[in-house]
């Protein structure tokens, strides 16, 4: 306490204060900056401002896993080879939705991974969760994106997906009562909680011969915390 006392001092009065220096209310706010400042240094925290990087926020990728090293794992992602990083701090969970290890995946597997970009491209792996491996067949395809428009019928629902990789590109996509709705930890939701504008999803489709241009889907991953998630961290 004595240390942070002198701090104080030291900002307020560095050199000898002549009558024309400072008024009260100029001496009030040098005080509020140097108590935020102390304040920061107690907490740890650093007093320079920082702007996040464009690739500060979480990314995903779906794929299949194509190679294991120690701590990375290499994934096919929309015909891409992916570099995943691992570490202590990444959360393993395998395909009945627990906790698991490095050593328990396998080449072949279908993964969803979550974490943060480097600049190279690899990802610094948060969270990787196994999949059920016959609900993503070869013949399925596999479109990660966000919902911009849905339209409600009596029998199904269609909405329009924008791609990651192609802003100017679109999916129409049909659901049923036979479509399959995940949050991230292959546990069930409702379809309420993900089929709505602004929604960022994982969706494996085929076409539907029905319907020209359409797609039906065959399973939705929700790529963003939901209702069920939340409650459950609580």
């Amino acid at each position: 306490m004595k240390f942070l006392t002198f701090l104080l001092l030291v900002f307020l009065f560095p050199h000898p204060i002549s009558a024309q220096e400072a008024t009260p209310s100029a001496i009030d706010n040098k005080i509020e900056d140097v108590k935020g400042i102390l304040q920061q240094i107690v907490k740890g925290v650093s007093t320079e401002q920082t702007t996040p990087a464009e690739d500060s926020k979480p990314k995903s990728f779906f794929g299949t896993i194509t190679q294991i090293n120690e701590k990375q794992i290499t994934i096919n992602y929309e015909n891409q080879n992916k570099v995943i990083q691992t570490d202590d701090e990444t959360t393993f969970v395998d395909s009945k939705r627990q906790k698991s290890d490095l050593n328990k995946f396998k080449v072949g597997q279908t993964i969803l991974t979550m974490g943060y970009l480097n600049p190279d491209s690899s990802m610094d792996c948060r969270r990787i969760v196994a999949t059920d491996t016959k609900s993503v067949e070869n013949n399925n395809q596999i479109v990660t994106g966000q919902i911009v428009d849905v339209s409600q019928s009596q029998s199904s629902s269609i909405f329009v997906l924008i791609p990651f990789q192609n802003k100017n590109g679109q999916y129409q996509i049909k659901i049923d009562s036979k479509t399959e709705f995940t949050d991230s930890d292959e546990n069930k939701i409702k379809s309420s909680e993900i089929i709505t504008s602004g929604k960022k999803i994982i969706a494996v489709i085929q076409p539907d011969t029905k319907i020209a241009q359409t797609f039906y889907a065959i399973k939705i991953i929700s790529l963003e915390k939901t209702e069920s998630q939340s409650s459950a961290s609580e």
